[in-house]
């Protein structure tokens, strides 16, 4: 397994890439072709950047890679790929809005501080993945996409037909690059559906917030 670790490690140097988890990308990349030249990405979980670096250069000059963390991202990326350093929690909806009125898609990252506790873990996986799908229905447009990384558990087949509410299209993606003993998988929705009004009264009445604090 650490040999395919130092695989990726190795060839992110050599092709210049911020982290490993480029290629995670670049596989998606490769079998669903979701990026195209001209697109606004925003990108949540944007640091150390390897994906801004590979996102960028497809969507090219007439493009946007709009990239979020938590963590500063200190060397720019491209011109194409300015960076917000701020919580998604907490930024403003207008903030997003300054870059782009609707985006083609959003491409998540996010990953917890992990505990320890893999029920834990994996709950607040799925409060950052129902972030991004909240975020996706302000500002993606319709037919757009929105991809997520999410942590395996009890409340993964629920996220995933959550989903199916507001996408046509769901795919369960494990990439070759990711560590087979990772319990990391992503969910790509695509073709987004029809704006849908007050869609957080449509949410389960039990958020997962409300499991991560009864789990703590």
């Amino acid at each position: 397994m650490k040999q395919v670790q130092d695989y990726y490690f190795k060839q992110a140097k050599k092709d210049n890439y911020a982290a490993r988890s480029v290629y995670k990308l670049k596989e998606i990349q490769d079998k669903k072709h979701i990026l195209h030249s001209g697109q606004k990405i925003l990108e949540l979980g944007a640091y150390p950047g390897s994906w801004s670096q590979y996102a960028s250069k497809i969507v090219g000059s007439r493009g946007l890679v709009l990239g979020v963390d938590l963590q500063n991202r200190v060397e720019e990326i491209a011109d194409n790929a300015p960076f917000v350093h701020g919580d998604v929690f907490e930024l403003d909806i207008e903030l997003y809005h300054s870059y782009a009125k609707y985006f083609s898609g959003i491409i998540s990252d996010m990953a917890p501080n992990t505990t320890g506790d893999k029920s834990t873990d994996h709950l607040q996986s799925v409060g950052l993945c129902e972030k991004a799908l909240y975020l996706s229905l302000d500002l993606v447009k319709k037919g757009g996409f929105l991809l997520v990384k999410i942590f395996q558990g009890g409340e993964f087949q629920q996220f995933v037909l959550l989903m199916r509410k507001y996408y046509q299209k769901v795919d369960i993606i494990k990439p070759d690059s990711s560590r087979k003993e990772s319990k990391e998988i992503f969910i790509l929705g695509t073709n987004k559906k029809d704006q849908i009004a007050n869609f957080v009264e449509e949410i389960q009445e039990e958020s997962v917030q409300d499991k991560i604090d009864d789990n703590i």
